[in-house]
């Protein structure tokens, strides 16, 4: 089986993706967190284009070719979809999703690395809706169900595995 390796950020080990002989194209999912209120907040955006316009999702978005790698890439999608502007040095790999359904717009799956950056207080309080979103808004953690995503992406399944690391790292 024919094996690539795929950029991630911060000195993290490359994770290998076996592409299968299937061709696949790079996004990035990002969990935009803010804690710095009593409770846990992550930012998501309202979908202003197909697939899935009206519904909510992670900030994110396809790999494109002037984005010299996947954090450029991060980058640029937060500040389009948030007017947030976050540093390379701020992101920090989570996850990795290959499903072969998960966004099929051009006939060819996506892989996306999913992304993770704190918000400080005053950058969480600046932030809205860009020119690539209907709305965007700070949901608690606690308050995210699976009916809010669109269905061709996996977002509820990072926010689970998110809910899990909170639980295990936060104190009482």
């Amino acid at each position: 089986m024919k094996r690539d390796k795929v950029f991630v950020p911060r000195g993290s080990r490359a994770v290998i993706v076996p592409t299968d002989h299937v061709v696949r194209r790079m996004a990035v999912d990002v969990l935009m967190v803010d804690r710095w209120r009593t409770r846990t907040n992550v930012g998501l955006v309202c979908r202003a284009n197909n697939p899935s316009n009206g519904k909510w999702a992670l900030p994110g978005g396809r790999q494109k070719p002037e984005d010299a790698d996947l954090v450029a890439t991060a980058i640029r999608e937060i500040f389009e979809k948030t007017h947030i502007e976050i540093n390379r040095d701020e992101i920090e790999f989570f996850d990795f999703l290959d499903v072969s359904e998960r966004d099929t717009r051009d006939g060819v799956p996506y892989v996306s690395v999913v992304l993770i950056v704190e918000i400080d207080e005053a950058r969480a309080e600046k932030a809205h809706a860009g020119y690539d979103a209907e709305a965007f808004e700070w949901t608690n953690l606690d308050d995210i169900t699976g009916d809010m995503f669109a269905q061709e992406f996996d977002h509820l399944r990072v926010i689970e595995k998110f809910r899990l690391t909170e639980k295990t790292t936060s104190c009482p």
